[in-house]
């Protein structure tokens, strides 16, 4: 059947559309007797070529994803091995244990706002200074060793007990601790 001449008008448009032209070729493509066409062979050849490139791009884009995947984990394992946290490899397999089994807890942006919230749903609701996160507390760098004043706070005898003394007495008592701390200090250093 020949072409008419709003028919040819037609295909001109189309074949010079270029998404209009490569749907038109795909289409062609099912029917046996238009294979041998150049612009099919043409489009076949094109894609033979660009399949292994393509092939090789998503794969490329995969090890890249992964290899973000994993630098950004290493970089938040290693924020908690520094600063305040100071975690070990062990206390890092256990948050992420943690984070990964909690299915009603939040979803955390980093291990650092993971290991905070932690410590406090494990902390007690009163006042405290001891720390029941299971995978330790915020450890201090200074240790600080047991000082007489604490052990007074327990005496029952109220001319030792800070806490049961006049205000007077405290004073006095505050300005004794005062004296022999500066002494020992002194002496640590050679002046006395």
């Amino acid at each position: 059947m020949p072409l008419s001449a709003a028919d040819e008008k037609l295909f001109n448009v189309l074949a010079n559309d270029p998404e209009d032209r490569d749907f038109l070729l795909e289409r062609a493509r099912k029917h046996k007797e238009v294979e041998d066409h150049p612009a099919i062979k043409a489009k076949l050849d094109t894609e033979r070529q660009q399949k292994p490139l393509l092939e090789e791009i998503n794969n490329l884009k995969k090890e890249i994803e992964t290899f973000k995947k994993t630098d950004f984990y290493e970089r938040e394992r290693s924020s908690l091995r520094a600063g305040p946290y100071r975690f070990d490899d062990e206390k890092i397999a256990r948050l992420e244990e943690r984070m990964t089994n909690d299915k009603d807890g939040p979803a955390f942006k980093s291990y650092r706002q993971a290991a905070e919230y932690y410590r406090k749903m494990d902390s007690p609701t009163g006042p405290s200074t001891a720390s029941l996160m299971p995978f330790g507390a915020i450890q201090s760098t200074a240790e600080t060793p047991g000082q007489k004043w604490r052990d007074d706070m327990n005496e029952s005898d109220p001319h030792k007990n800070p806490l049961k003394m006049s205000p007077r007495e405290r004073k006095l008592y505050v300005r004794k601790l005062a004296k022999e701390a500066s002494d020992e200090f002194k002496q640590n250093i050679g002046i006395m």
